[in-house]
Parts: C-alpha cells; sequence; structure tokens
C-alpha cells in the first residue's frame, strides 16, 4: 500500500478548502491543537446560509455526545428565550431535533448514551401526542437489531420509520433569527443535524401553529386536523367551567357629612367628589402630606366640621400585601383638598401614566387637575347644564363628557373648547364610556337608550334598546366585543356590539345598579349597587350547573340566577364605583 506523506495530504486539503473558498490550514508554527475536521466544522458553520432555505454545515465525525446534549440544551433554552414572534414556529424544531440525536446516538452504538440523553430530556415532550408512538417504533427497532445481529440499524431504522426527516414553516425573519444562532461555531453538530433532518419551508404568514408535519408515513405524527380536532374539544369542556373569581378590595369611606357623590381610583390616589364642590385626594403610596396626616381628617378653618376615615377590606382573593397596604391606607392616609368648582361634583377621571385628572360638575364645567401639585391647570367650557359623567381615551390625550344637556362632548386637554359634539339622546345623558379601540364611544340616557357613535364621524352606528329605566352605568369587554349596561330597572344586559342585539339578561340586584366593570378577559362581569352587594356574573353562555356562592348575610328575595356567580355584601356601605387595576384586582369604593 502507498504511503502519502503529510505534506501531501496538506496540499490536497488547502486546495479543496480554496475552492470552496475557506482559508488555508494554518502553519504548524499557528496550529490550534483541533481536529482538521472540527476545523472545517467550525470554519463552515460560521458562514452565513447558502440560500434563504437552507443552512450549510460539514460532517461531524468526531461529535461526542456530550457536546451533542450540551448543545442540544443550549437550543431549548434559546428557544424558551425568543421573542414572541419568532417563538412559535421555533418550537416546531425541538422534538425532531430530540429525535434525530437520539437515532443518531443509536446508529453509533451509543446506546447507553442515548438512553440517558433521553432521559434528561423527556420531560419536555412526554405530553406531546407522538412522543410515546415514536419511542416505542424506535424501540422496537432497537430491541430487532439486538436480536439479529446481521440486521443493520441504520437501514431497519429508515425502512420502518422513513426518512426521518420532518418538514418546517419558517417565516423569513424567523429563519434568518435561528439561522444566526445556529451559524455560531459552538453550535456546529446541532447544525448538522438540523441540515439533515429538517426541511425549511418558507412562508408569509406570521401567526403559525406549533405543530409540524412530517415527510413519510402519514401516522407517525399526528396530523393538523387530528390536533385542532383535539383542540376544539378541550376548549368546549373549559366553556363548561366558571371563570375564576377576580380579587376584590373594598374602600368604605365613613364621613359625618353625608356628601359624597363619586370616586375614582389612580395607581396613586384615591379621590372623591363630594356635594361641597370639592375633591378631597388621599394618597395610597404613603407619601408626605401636604396638608394633614392623620387617620381622621378635620375640615379646613372656615369649613363646617366634619371628618372623614376610610378602611380598606378584602372580600376576594388572596392579596400579599394585604396587611402593609391596609396598615398604611389605614392609619396614615393623605388627606388634601382640591377647590374651583362652584357645584357638585358628579364624575372624576384619570389620565394613563399621569398625574392629571379631570372632573365634571353641576357647574357645567370640566377641570383639569395636577394632582401631584395640588393646582387646577384648565377649566374646559361647552356644556349648557349638569356634566354627569367623563372618561378618558386609553394612552392618549382625549377624554368625552356626557351631560343633562343631552349631549355628548369630545375633547382634548390641548383645547378649552369641545372638538365634536354627539346629539341623539333625548333625554339627559348620564353615563358615556371609550371603547378599547379608542374609535367608538358609548353613551347611556334618561331616555332609556344607549348609543355607540364613530369618534371621527360623529355618527351613530348602533342604537340599543330594552331598559325600563335610566340607564346609569356601561362598560366594554376588553376585546370590545360586548357591552354591559345596567340603571334604576336593576336589570344587567349585555349586548353583542357586532349585531346591536341583546345577548342576555341577568338579574339579581335589588336596587339601582350603579357600577359595572369586566375581568381581564371579559369572561366574567361585576357590579355593584345601592343595593350594599357587589355581584359577579358569567358573561358567557348560561350554565345551569353554576352554583351561587353567596358571601355574608343572606339577602332576602334574591332568587338564584344561573349567570350569577358569587355575591359580596359590604353591610352598610353602598357602592360608588368599581375599578380594574393592576393584575385584575378589582378596587371598589363604598360609602355609607
Amino acid at each position: 500500500m502507498k504511503r502519502v506523506n503529510k505534506e501531501h495530504i496538506t496540499e490536497v486539503l488547502n486546495g479543496y478548502m480554496k475552492r470552496r473558498n475557506f482559508t488555508g490550514i494554518p502553519s504548524d508554527s499557528n496550529r490550534v491543537p483541533v481536529s482538521m475536521v472540527s476545523s472545517a466544522v467550525s470554519m463552515v458553520s460560521s458562514l452565513e446560509s447558502s440560500a434563504l432555505g437552507t443552512v450549510t454545515c460539514a460532517s461531524v465525525a468526531d461529535s461526542t455526545s456530550s457536546d451533542y446534549e450540551l448543545q442540544f440544551n443550549r437550543l431549548v433554552v434559546f428557544v424558551k428565550d425568543a421573542d414572541e414572534k419568532h417563538k412559535p414556529s421555533l418550537i416546531n424544531i425541538l422534538f425532531p431535533m430530540f429525535v434525530s440525536i437520539y437515532v443518531d446516538m443509536m446508529v453509533g452504538e451509543l446506546k447507553s448514551i442515548a438512553n440517558r440523553f433521553h432521559q434528561n430530556n423527556k420531560n419536555i415532550f412526554c405530553n406531546l401526542p407522538t412522543y410515546r408512538e415514536t419511542m416505542e417504533k424506535i424501540s422496537s427497532v432497537v430491541q430487532k437489531c439486538d436480536k439479529d445481529r446481521s440486521k443493520s440499524l441504520s437501514k431497519v431504522l429508515h425502512s420502518e420509520l422513513g426518512e426521518l426527516k420532518y418538514s418546517i414553516s419558517f417565516t423569513p425573519d424567523t429563519l434568518s433569527y435561528l439561522t444566526s444562532y445556529l451559524s455560531r461555531g459552538s453550535n456546529s453538530m446541532i447544525l448538522q443535524v438540523f441540515n439533515a433532518n429538517i426541511a425549511v419551508e418558507i412562508t408569509t404568514d406570521s401567526s403559525l401553529e406549533p405543530i409540524y408535519s412530517k415527510i413519510g408515513k402519514d401516522n407517525f405524527t399526528e396530523s393538523s386536523s387530528e390536533a385542532m380536532e383535539r383542540l376544539k374539544s378541550a376548549i368546549v369542556a373549559m366553556q363548561g367551567v366558571a371563570p375564576p373569581q377576580p380579587s376584590i378590595r373594598l374602600h368604605t369611606i365613613n364621613s359625618q357629612y353625608p356628601g359624597l357623590v363619586c370616586g375614582h381610583i389612580t395607581p396613586r390616589y384615591l379621590v372623591l367628589g363630594c356635594q361641597d364642590s370639592s375633591l378631597r385626594i388621599f394618597s395610597r403610596t404613603g407619601g408626605q402630606n401636604k396638608r394633614k396626616s392623620s387617620l381622621e381628617c378635620k375640615a379646613e378653618e372656615g369649613e363646617s366640621s366634619y371628618q372623614f376615615t376610610i378602611s380598606t377590606v378584602p372580600l376576594q382573593g388572596d392579596f400579599l400585601e394585604d396587611m402593609e397596604d391596609c396598615a398604611k391606607l389605614n392609619h396614615t392616609a393623605q388627606y388634601n383638598t382640591l377647590r374651583g368648582h362652584s357645584s357638585t361634583v358628579y364624575s372624576i377621571a384619570n389620565f394613563d401614566d399621569s398625574d392629571y385628572i379631570i372632573s365634571g360638575s353641576a357647574d357645567k364645567s370640566i377641570r383639569l387637575w395636577d394632582s401631584e401639585k395640588l393646582v387646577n391647570k384648565v377649566i374646559y367650557r361647552g356644556h349648557t347644564l349638569t356634566v354627569w359623567s367623563l372618561a378618558t381615551a386609553h394612552s392618549s390625550s382625549y377624554f368625552v363628557s356626557c351631560s343633562k344637556d343631552r349631549s355628548a362632548k369630545l375633547w382634548t386637554t390641548e383645547c378649552t373648547y369641545p372638538l365634536r359634539s354627539y346629539i341623539g339622546h333625548t333625554m339627559s345623558v348620564d353615563c358615556v364610556k371609550f371603547h378599547p379601540n379608542n374609535s367608538y364611544i358609548a353613551t347611556a340616557s334618561q331616555d332609556r337608550t344607549i348609543r355607540l357613535w364613530s369618534v371621527q364621524e360623529g355618527k351613530c352606528v348602533r342604537l340599543m334598546q330594552g331598559h325600563r329605566g335610566s340607564i346609569l352605568s356601561i362598560a366594554f369587554s376588553p376585546t370590545g366585543l360586548l357591552l354591559a349596561s345596567a340603571g334604576e330597572d336593576r336589570k344587567i344586559r349585555l349586548w353583542d356590539l357586532a349585531s346591536g342585539d341583546l345577548i342576555k339578561e341577568m338579574r339579581g340586584h335589588t336596587d339601582t345598579v350603579k357600577c359595572l366593570e369586566f375581568n381581564q378577559d371579559g369572561s366574567l362581569l361585576c357590579s355593584g349597587s345601592q343595593d350594599n352587594t357587589i355581584l359577579t356574573w358569567d358573561t358567557r353562555t348560561t350554565h345551569s350547573s353554576h352554583s351561587v356562592n353567596s358571601l355574608g348575610s343572606p339577602q332576602t328575595g334574591m332568587p338564584p340566577t344561573p349567570d350569577l356567580l358569587a355575591t359580596y355584601y359590604t353591610a352598610d356601605s353602598s357602592i360608588v364605583s368599581i375599578q380594574r387595576q393592576n393584575y385584575g384586582i378589582m378596587e371598589v369604593i363604598g360609602a355609607t
């Protein structure tokens, strides 16, 4: 046999590398102590993809099992930490990569190492429908080859399982994102596995389902239609379960002066509107008080002497900060007075991520306040009668108002005059709300109707009728698909905004309903009433299996309603306001 010298090998390999546009082999003086093949793999894997759907990689003849597992574990972490827009399709590569590496180890006669790799990573895939079937087939093939040594494990595996080639769809951005990771030199081995076992398909659809398909035998993995059927069955099963109760925290205002009209909670303050034309601000953070610092705060000199007391009680749910926060509010409540209106304050609202609040009054004006500096910044005039309700647009400087003058008006904080008027109701407009997309507003009136308006065009696009008394509260679901309304007739109605039709009517309160609020996904509605109760309702299809959970003393004459989930009694506190705050907590203001 002819002996080939070392120089000849180096010359031939250098010529091959030059034809492939790779750099030459380093001289002995600069040589790094790694194998020739490992060096080639590192250089190849550092290059960019040769085509949009292809990742180039050389063979990894000297791969070690520990490197395989290390690189696979890094890939799992990479997918878990990936951007949300890429993660759904990147998840699809994990199981095919896992199976391919496991089979490669088996073919390489590394059964004990393959079994260890399987044991260390099986928890990631044990809930996958195809996991058990795939592993059972591989195990069956291995057992056959163990009994008959004349059979090649590689050939039998390909015969039984097909080509083990998986087809996965990526958007161009996701493929580029994945390629930039795999092309790092430290991922050369899984790059080879990816190149050998994954068929890349390019798609422009960014909403890919985390379901892969296999090229080869149809029964190897669950089809997309089967997976979809299982998903639909799970959704139907979950629809029969009542939504979980939200965390509810009640702030009861005890005052010697019976003048509390409205209340509003911001992340930093609890603000009250009073009959004496003032706004009272209580700090929720325990900050320094500019005027008073005691729990029971007496009125300023020149005013009649009366006191406010606030007590906070968790009605439902667990609050980690209960003990600390309740002690803060009960024992170091901050109290400041804002004066400027000349008559009763009926409505308060705040702007997102801002210290500014607005108030509407019977003096026909709207005022913008800086709650930090305690000053009135702007006065807005345009209504001719009492301003009943205010609502601010989400993440915007726009707000709307409604009045006894039968109109609603659109404003911006930069202008002291209204930008647009919405006219159509025949009686006083009692409440107003912005749609979650800020493109529509809803108004409710004493004429017993609800109107949905286009903000830009000023046109009424929906008219909803059915109440038998004044409508005092409305609320949009966070999805923007539903609208709830309630008022003097003590009934809560749920409306489909797409058609304007009534979905259902819910009964349970024994007095006027003053406020409504949806939970975060719109599956549950909270209502507060002058009957001193807070009720929670299932807004989905009526389920007769729901049981009513009443907390407190029984209320005579309240029939159990299928949609009624729970009742919370507040002793002698009439509910003034319900607001959904961070983490879905319902903050309730009650007055005694």
